[in-house]
């Protein structure tokens, strides 16, 4: 087992300092020699964005590698059966595993492979079992996604750095992953080498390892859209970025606001709207499921670079620090960076590495991102973010019968009636600090899809003429408790749309007597889904 693995010594100083080309070094190979290239530099490897020349070029490799992964030719369904960890299935798996994976399946002893073999990869997936249940040595099913470790985005950047390393490793080939930008507006839809069953949509032509059928088919056809995932505008990607710190203080922090997950409920944060738009629940739609998609790994290259252009604010798309510190990390002494993950390497072995290794991006994981995104350089700590003194409190409420989406179809309204003395609404109406959120309580397990909320809002500021219009949407990427807890039962589970912009705008007033009238309905859907709705709060805070 490799500790605190410095990944350019497995795999890219290798090939740079003795320049490998493809197929004229097998990967068995590599490590022989390396004892001979410890005096090289490694090199960076550059992501670049898929559209790129780099990022095309990378895309082939990528595809290449993918078929070998899955074993599509005899010699390669040999080398890397379900149970080897570079295996498509295996590395998916490290990020959560569905609920019908058959442990004794994947781990049976074939002709190639023998007990042993397979019982040590056995080993290396699930842990240390003991009465049945996964050992905490494992590397299968440990993605911290919305659990209170916060660990989400140093986790995610060690397993595509250990993925991108197997990558290049089963290709035989320097490889770097490309990223997805759908920050820019023209990137939306899907990037066109993920689109057709064959190689450029060839009848009858190669397959393209890079497609996957459990994509939904809005997405297919209108991309990504503003007004189901408001954090793609620009005001709201200036929020994210203006963030002035990395965890919750008197507001969500950035990595919260990112995820889209905070205290228990779900937010419209960019990651998790990302995947419950473009896929089903076979695929990006289900955390179970969503690494099984190849378009799942440049998503997450992505939300990795809007992580590094937020750790070094500043308008230069090159900028970086030398040493891979920022002033908007954590302070060192914080519990965050006791955080230790156990991932596979490019040789088969378990590596490790902790949230301290994973900051130092360039010197540790030899990868950059040809460009970062513009942010405000504001420092850590700094009061950005004024706290109303009042405690969040109901200022309209639904007293509506629960009701239940089970159709892309079906629609649920629901009336929202004032639950607080109109003293109190006023002076959260009046108080420039307050924030307000549309709560929306559900019971629900983690589902795909986006659910629209439409309200019927005055077509002007002070206009007795209303029209409905979509205030934002949801999702319930994380319903059910948290990442792992996706069973068959439905759970009780909260989510929260921003509206306070609409609030100042003087669209929504949460001081009137007014009832107010909200319809829910689902987008990006293709399967039933069992999702009950059970109550409606304008929050203010």
């Amino acid at each position: 087992m490799s500790k605190g693995l410095k990944i350019g010594s497995t795999r890219r100083q290798v090939l740079s300092y003795l320049g490998v080309a493809e197929g004229t070094l097998p990967f068995e190979g590599w490590l022989a020699s390396s004892a001979n290239a410890g005096a090289a530099s490694p090199a960076i490897h550059m992501r670049s964005e898929a559209s790129s020349t780099e990022g095309q070029r990378n895309l082939l490799i990528y595809r290449k590698a993918i078929g070998k992964m899955k074993g599509i030719l005899a010699a390669d369904r040999k080398k890397y059966p379900r149970h080897h960890p570079h295996n498509w299935w295996f590395q998916s798996n490290i990020h959560a595993i569905p609920g019908d994976e058959n442990f004794d399946d994947v781990f049976r002893p074939d002709a190639n492979h023998s007990a042993a073999q397979v019982a040590a990869n056995r080993k290396i997936a699930l842990g240390t079992e003991q009465d049945g249940a996964l050992g905490e040595d494992r590397v299968w099913r440990t993605c911290p996604h919305h659990t209170e470790t916060i660990h989400f985005l140093p986790w995610h950047r060690l397993y595509l750095a250990y993925f991108e390393e197997i990558v290049e490793a089963v290709a035989g080939e320097p490889f770097a992953l490309p990223y997805w930008n759908y920050l820019d507006s023209a990137k939306r839809r899907l990037p066109v080498a993920f689109k057709d069953r064959t190689v450029g949509g060839v009848l009858n032509g190669p397959v393209n390892h890079l497609y996957f059928p459990a994509r939904t088919r809005e997405f297919l056809t209108d991309g990504l859209k503003e007004a189901d995932i408001v954090s793609l505008r620009d005001q709201r990607l200036k929020v994210l970025f203006n963030k002035a710190n990395f965890f919750s203080t008197t507001r969500r922090g950035f990595s919260e606001e990112l995820e889209g997950f905070d205290g228990g409920q779900s937010t419209e944060g960019l990651h998790d709207s990302i995947h419950v738009t473009l896929g089903t629940g076979a695929g990006m739609g289900s955390i179970n499921y969503a690494a099984r998609d190849p378009i799942f790994w440049l998503h997450h290259a992505n939300i990795d670079r809007i992580w590094e252009s937020w750790r070094h604010p500043g308008d230069d798309p090159q900028r970086s620090t030398g040493d891979g510190s920022s002033p908007r990390d954590p302070s060192s002494d914080h519990e965050w960076y006791n955080g230790n993950f156990r991932f596979v390497d490019g040789t088969g072995e378990v590596a490790e590495a902790d949230v301290a290794f994973a900051l130092r991006m360039a010197d540790n994981l030899q990868v950059k991102y040809d460009r970062l995104e513009p942010v405000k350089p504001t420092p850590r700590g700094a009061g950005a973010e004024v706290a109303s003194s009042s405690p969040p409190t109901d200022l309209k409420a639904s007293n509506d019968v629960p009701a239940t989406i089970k159709k892309p179809t079906d629609s649920v309204t629901i009336s929202l009636s004032p639950a607080a003395p109109s003293a109190v609404a006023l002076g959260f109406a009046n108080d420039p600090a307050s924030q307000f959120d549309l709560v929306i309580d559900v019971e629900a397990k983690p589902s795909p899809g986006i659910y629209r909320v439409f309200m019927q809002l005055p077509v002007a500021p002070g206009s007795s003429e209303k029209k409905e219009k979509q205030i934002g949407a949801f999702n319930l990427f994380a319903a059910g408790g948290g990442a792992h807890h996706g069973g068959g039962e439905k759970k009780p589970h909260s989510v929260r749309i921003d509206i306070t912009d609409l609030v100042k705008q003087k669209l929504i007033d949460p001081a009137t007597t007014s009832i107010d009238s909200l319809r829910i309905q689902p987008g990006y859907l293709d399967e039933p889904v069992d999702v009950t709705i059970k109550k409606g709060r304008i929050v203010g805070h």
